[in-house]
C-alpha cells in the first residue's frame, strides 16, 4: 500500500455538542496538489478542498480543541502551507490558562502514521468509518446501521443533492 500524505485540513464546523469537526485529508501523492482558490492571499476562508481525484483517504475528527486552519487564514493563502512557510492547522491556545505541554501542530506532507501519532498523543483518534469502501462518497448504508429519525434528518442535511449519496463536495459545504 502506498503511503499517504496530509494535504489539507478541512474545518466542518460545530456540532450540537459544540465540538469541532474536522476532515484530515491525505493523498498518495505530493505532485500537483491544488485546489480552487489556493493561491489566494489572504486566504481568508475562501479556498476549498483539493480536487477529488486528489484524494485518498479522509478521515474525521470530532474535539473539543480548535485548530485554526490555513485556509482561514488573513495573512497566507494554502499554497503558502505547501511551500513549509506555515502549517496546515495549528492548535488555537486563546482560551488556556497555561501553554499546553504539546500543541498540536500538522504539515502538509506529513504522514498519515505521523499525524495519527500526534492525534494519540491528546487521545483522539481519526474515524475513517463512514466512507468504507473508500470511494470517496458516503452512501446511507455506509453512514449508520441504525436509523432513527435523527439519523435520517442528519444524513439528509448533508446530502445536499437528496440522492441518497453524500459527496465530499456535499459534506464540506456550509
Amino acid at each position: 500500500m502506498k503511503e499517504l500524505y496530509l494535504i489539507y485540513i478541512n474545518l466542518l464546523g460545530t456540532d450540537y455538542k459544540e465540538e469541532y469537526n474536522y476532515e484530515f485529508i491525505f493523498s498518495d501523492t505530493l505532485d500537483n496538489i491544488d485546489g480552487e482558490d489556493w493561491d489566494l492571499k489572504p486566504a481568508s476562508g475562501q479556498p476549498s478542498p483539493p480536487n477529488r481525484y486528489l484524494i485518498s483517504k479522509v478521515g474525521m475528527l470530532t474535539s473539543t480543541i480548535k485548530l485554526d486552519v490555513v485556509q482561514n487564514s488573513d495573512t497566507f493563502a494554502v499554497w503558502d502551507s505547501i511551500d513549509g512557510i506555515i502549517s496546515l492547522g495549528w492548535e488555537n491556545i486563546e482560551d488556556y490558562e497555561e501553554y499546553p505541554e504539546v500543541r498540536l501542530v500538522f504539515n502538509y506532507g506529513e504522514p498519515i502514521n505521523v499525524v495519527q501519532d500526534k492525534l494519540y498523543e491528546k487521545d483522539f483518534v481519526l474515524d475513517y468509518k463512514f466512507d468504507k469502501n473508500e470511494d470517496r462518497q458516503v452512501q446511507m448504508h455506509e453512514y449508520s446501521s441504525k436509523w432513527d429519525d435523527k439519523t435520517v434528518e442528519e444524513f439528509y442535511e448533508k446530502d445536499k443533492n437528496g440522492d441518497g449519496v453524500i459527496t465530499l463536495k456535499e459534506w464540506s459545504s456550509k
